[in-house]
């Protein structure tokens, strides 16, 4: 799951193993799964679910009656930002600039 957590004194979001609630602190530690049916169509529309590379075998496991699909979690931002239609560089620049928090 994804959560906001402080970090050195600002808000930031992490991503949570479904499994053990840790967070994953490196992106080679983790691993982000969807699940699909029979037929190859998605289940839960869609969901997400971040856990450990050490978690993945018992959650395998203890969810056999679905299909999961799993990719290395450090794929996640690049893909996520191809979708997003993401400028690097500008999205870089604003956080960088401070742009970390906008209330409403």
């Amino acid at each position: 799951m994804l959560r906001v957590l402080k970090i050195e004194g600002q808000d930031r979001p992490v991503a949570v193993c479904d499994l053990c609630h840790d967070r994953i602190a490196d992106a080679a530690e983790g691993r982000f799964y969807w699940a699909t049916n029979e037929k190859g169509e998605l289940v839960e529309k869609g969901r997400i679910l971040f856990l450990h590379q050490r978690c993945s075998k018992s959650f395998e496991k203890g969810n056999h009656h679905l299909d999961w699909c799993q990719l290395p979690l450090e794929y996640l931002p690049i893909l996520l930002g191809d979708t997003l239609n993401l400028d690097w560089n500008a999205a870089r620049k604003r956080t960088d600039d401070g742009g970390h928090k906008e209330h409403t």
